[in-house]
């Protein structure tokens, strides 16, 4: 073999097969390069790096991790405009519209997107979804294989579909376009009839069942968009959920009546019977939920809890919430006993599950060490604003919540309750410890607050969190290591944890913040965060986030994200 075909013509075929693959989607493996001059190499580098990038996008999508992903699916863009791969581009603007979307709707707390030194969010959207749109629209309109072409459409109906539900969203927003809600529902019309051309096609050429899966999972994505829409009547006239409900249940029964006759039918390959349907009574409980018919998405849940040996965690978790929330129902008349031993067995139930979050009673302690300086301040005056919002709309009447303060006159302590029963004494002495400092007490909170939750029986049953507002003013008395150690030890020995979530204002010794950010990472759901006028509202944002139990991945499932 010539040095010139080993040094040359072989690096050459190499790289080229490594473009014809990126140009057909394959981003899987990238074989070695040897030999090759310096210019062949630099391709190769960039085509190595587009590898790693997007591996690491995909896997931050579809785990939740929505900041990881934006970072990743960007570079991924940049790469992929650099070797002007329009196929890849439309993947990664629809990806990178939809992580944005997702961003967008965990801060969904007002119609002001973006400060005057940041980037319009909704523009970028925007710009995003019309560009992945107009691909899908170039690719779906010049091709001619029929068979290709349905999956042009289907592509294009879901991108019309993430766009349509994004200007939905959006509408009423400053920066959105006044015709938002039109040009929404004109997308979502538009996906609808995609989708039943599409399912007209494979009907006509015997191929519903062949490609059942896929359909099937996407009649739930859909189900699962409109049903976290379904106040709007409008979107509701336009494409209703529950027909869908319907027509993915006609096509869980056809499949099953074809693979109980020796059919192909790939839609129970990697799904049982029992776990497609446990996927469709989920989505009808969902749906249920959000019609406020909690009576039917508890009948639906007990169906499967009581009748099914092994259950999805998905389909669990909303059936749990469907049975916890009919429980509170003041029309129905369940004992304190039957509530009780119906929390504990969920709870049981809980331990087995590694990606699903219940609120089913929780014990809280607010703990402020806040010195003097603070008195009458404005950051004082938003933090009263915002713990008393989070004590309204993150907390349950049965939920255990407690108070210790170092700045209130002549008391430090409100001791474990339950919220329905001492709500006036907990609001006013929150209200008091964040309205001014009336005691220059010189000790600190923390500890006192842990030792309120380990003395508590409702620590033994439900998940506890000490929310810790400090200056670091006080943390000299306290014996870190050793407290940090006891709560380590403690969420090793129970079964339900101890968190700590810690907002540090000015902490300005960097053995104090050390400290504090050791604090928190005792358990997965702790934190330290620092915060200041700028960043408050989005600190507890943070930590609504972790009391309410939200999963922040829990919209992006219900976008079409799609694969490289």
């Amino acid at each position: 073999m010539s040095y010139r075909r080993v040094k040359i013509a072989l690096p050459m075929r190499r790289l080229l097969s490594i473009v014809v693959d990126s140009n057909k989607g394959d981003y899987e493996s990238l074989p070695p390069l040897e030999g090759g001059c310096k210019e062949v190499h630099g391709v190769y580098n960039t085509f190595s790096k587009l590898n790693k990038i997007v591996k690491v996008s995909n896997t931050s999508f579809f785990s939740g991790d929505l900041e990881m992903a934006h970072h990743f699916v960007s570079d991924a863009l940049t790469l992929f405009r650099k070797i002007d791969d329009q196929k890849a581009i439309g993947v990664a603007c629809n990806n990178l519209a939809n992580t944005l979307f997702a961003l967008r709707f965990e801060e969904n707390n007002t119609v002001h997107c973006c400060e005057s030194d940041v980037a319009c969010m909704i523009t970028e959207t925007l710009s995003l979804y019309n560009e992945a749109v107009a691909i899908a629209q170039h690719q779906f309109e010049n091709i001619v294989d029929e068979n290709l072409r349905v999956d042009y459409a289907t592509q294009l109906g879901d991108r019309l579909f993430n766009r349509g539900l994004f200007l939905l969203f959006v509408d009423g927003y400053d920066c959105a376009p006044q015709d938002s809600r039109q040009r929404g529902y004109h997308d979502v019309a538009m996906a609808r009839d995609l989708h039943y051309d599409v399912k007209d096609y494979m009907l006509s050429h015997r191929q519903i069942f062949s490609n059942s899966s896929l359909y099937f999972s996407r009649l739930l994505r859909r189900i699962n968009c409109l049903a976290a829409f379904y106040d709007d009547i409008g979107l509701q006239e336009i494409w209703d959920a529950e027909v869908l409900i319907d027509e993915a249940d006609s096509l869980a029964a056809a499949a099953w009546d074809a693979h109980a006759k020796g059919g192909n039918c790939p839609l129970f390959r990697d799904v049982s019977q029992t776990g497609r349907r446990q996927q469709l009574e989920g989505s009808a409980i969902l749906l249920a939920f959000r019609s406020e018919d909690y009576l039917q998405a508890a009948k639906l849940g007990i169906r499967m809890l009581v009748e099914d040996s092994f259950i999805l965690e998905s389909a669990f978790a909303r059936s749990a919430e469907a049975l916890l929330q009919i429980m509170k129902d003041d029309d129905i008349d369940f004992s304190k006993k039957t509530i009780s031993s119906t929390r504990d067995g969920l709870r049981s139930m809980l331990k087995s599950c590694r990606k699903v979050s219940l609120d089913i009673g929780k014990n809280a302690v607010f703990a402020f060490e806040m010195s003097p300086k603070w008195a009458n301040s404005a950051i004082l005056e938003e933090l009263n604003t915002r713990c008393l919002d989070l004590y309204d709309n993150s907390f349950a009447a049965d939920d255990q919540i407690g108070v210790v303060a170092n700045n209130v006159k002549d008391a430090m302590v409100v001791e474990l309750g339950m919220k329905g029963e001492n709500e006036g004494r907990q609001k006013t002495f929150i209200d008091v410890a964040t309205s001014s400092s009336t005691s220059d007490s010189s000790q600190a909170c923390f500890p006192v607050s842990l030792q309120m939750l380990i003395d508590s029986p409702s620590s033994l049953q439900s998940d506890s969190f000490v929310i810790l507002f400090t200056d670091g003013s006080f943390q000299d008395t306290i014996d870190f290591s050793s407290l940090k150690s006891q709560v380590e030890r403690l969420n090793l020995e129970r079964n339900n944890q101890i968190h700590v979530l810690v907002i540090g204002f000015e902490i300005n010794n960097e053995r104090t913040r050390s400290l504090l950010e050791k604090l928190g990472n005792v358990s997965k759901s702790s934190f330290f965060l620092e915060a200041n006028p700028g960043n408050l509202e989005s600190a507890f944002r943070s930590i609504s986030s972790v009391i309410d139990c939200r999963l922040s991945n829990q919209f992006i499932s219900f976008l079409t994200m799609e694969k490289f």
